[in-house]
């Protein structure tokens, strides 16, 4: 077959299928990425599937404000503006639309109307100069994998993030004029200033870099779009249950959209050669810190996406993973929102050059326990008593895969964990169940890892 007709089960023509059948979620996502694109023909494509999504849609605030983020990009100011107080409407999003306004009126040497400022807002453009700035590097951390919330009062803000490594406060006041910014390490019950410390981590570098109040303007994170580890809980009509196990079941696993794509290109009468690989996954689903847990082509893998890896660790991080050496930890915790189940994966690798030494790379996977994907590899561990394990590089590329084989305590540990989780979450009303603040919750409870 030609170069030109092989697909991944993420191609642009799975896309439009789903977009056929109304999965606007689908849509928002390509749309997201031919946003984040520095060529004008992608952009140009993001602003057409934007609008295609609001011709169906013309109440999502989200489409709006990305839209409106994408238009700024390619110097349609004044369409901007216009997307921009469409999406004011969504209280979630009417201050860092309101920021954008403001932004792009000091830019067209304008000056904006107190009608765009949010509704109920306590303060004026004066304040917003400060709180709009925080939700704007809000929305950039949060597309890189972080939890952030944003808490702010007159001309103070703060954002408090929770990454891989910990939980950060960067809080940003208006001091006669400037804007002044501190970013702060939670540890041990103290806040600790980050420019106090004479050794930094990367992630700890890219926030004492991070210039809030000159950040360009970031498009808001699409649900499910490339985070497992912060989605939001499906629709009630998407719901199984997963076979004699009977756990709450949501989604479709990659296997399951495979063979899907296969049967509908078959009956228009085209042929589909699907080529899905370990990389293409990540990139797509990419949280720092975390793994991702699924099934592919029937084998089961956990996909480690560290946060950091040295160059000294490589080596004897590919002896670990090719030699199947590894540590999985799993536990259950009860939330009131949504019951979770946490699994700790710990790597050897070792690194002796320079100051910074670790023995273990560790990722965690504190998943929707409902989603299909992560149903079927508990399912596969249990009855192949082993994972894949493929080990990705912050940047996306494969670094090691090997097959790890599992304690059967542990795997009994992640299956009692979830039907303990599956059993809870019948008890808590559909309306009260939320996944997202159960998720943020325990990372608040749980700043460190504990493997």
């Amino acid at each position: 077959m030609e170069e030109g007709k092989k697909m991944s089960i993420f191609s642009k023509h799975s896309e439009r299928e789903k977009e056929k059948k109304g999965n606007v979620n689908g849509t928002l996502k390509q749309a997201f990425r031919l946003g984040e694109s520095t060529v004008l023909e992608q952009r140009m494509k993001a602003i057409n599937l934007y609008k295609d999504i609001l011709k169906k849609r013309p109440e999502m605030c989200l489409a709006w404000f990305n839209m409106g983020i994408v238009q700024s990009r390619v110097g349609d100011k004044q369409e901007a503006m216009r997307s921009f107080r469409h999406a004011k409407d969504d209280s979630s999003l009417a201050l860092v639309a309101a920021y954008a306004i403001l932004l792009l009126a000091v830019e067209m040497d304008q000056f904006p109307s107190d009608d765009d400022l949010p509704q109920g807002f306590q303060g004026g453009w004066g304040e917003l100069g400060v709180q709009g700035p925080c939700q704007n590097a809000a929305n950039w951390l949060r597309c890189k994998g972080c939890i952030c919330t944003v808490e702010s009062k007159g001309k103070s803000s703060m954002i408090d993030c929770h990454t891989a490594e910990g939980n950060y406060i960067i809080g940003l006041n208006d001091v006669f004029g400037s804007l002044i910014r501190n970013v702060y390490k939670k540890q041990d019950g103290k806040e600790i200033n980050l420019g106090d410390l004479k050794v930094l981590s990367d992630i700890e570098r890219e926030l004492m870099a991070l210039n809030v109040g000159r950040l360009p303007l970031m498009q808001a994170p699409v649900p499910q779009a490339a985070e497992p580890g912060i989605r939001r809980v499906p629709d009630a009509s998407q719901e199984s249950e997963n076979g004699s196990r009977r756990w709450a079941r949501v989604g479709h696993t990659f296997d399951e959209k495979l063979e899907q794509n296969k049967m509908e290109a078959k009956q228009s009468g085209t042929e589909l050669v699907q080529i899905v690989s370990i990389e293409d996954i990540a990139k797509l689903n990419r949280v720092a810190g975390t793994f991702l847990a699924f099934c592919l082509y029937g084998e089961p893998h956990a996909l480690a996406m560290p946060n950091v890896i040295d160059d000294g660790q490589i080596p004897a991080l590919k002896r670990s993973v090719e030699g199947g050496f590894c540590f999985f930890r799993a536990g259950f915790y009860k939330q009131p929102e949504f019951p979770l189940v946490h699994i700790g994966l710990a790597l050897s690798a070792e690194s002796t050059g320079g100051a910074r030494t670790s023995n273990n790379i560790i990722v965690e996977n504190v998943a929707n326990f409902t989603e299909a994907n992560f149903q079927d590899w508990v399912k596969a561990i249990e009855a192949k008593q082993q994972t894949q394990i493929d080990v990705v590089s912050p940047d996306g590329h494969l670094i090691a895969s090997g097959k790890a084989c599992i304690d059967a305590q542990i795997i009994s540990d992640i299956v009692k964990s979830v039907d303990k989780a599956d059993e809870l979450l019948k008890t808590i009303p559909r309306k009260s169940q939320n996944y997202n603040a159960a998720l943020e919750k325990f990372y608040k409870e749980h700043p460190e890892s504990f493997i």
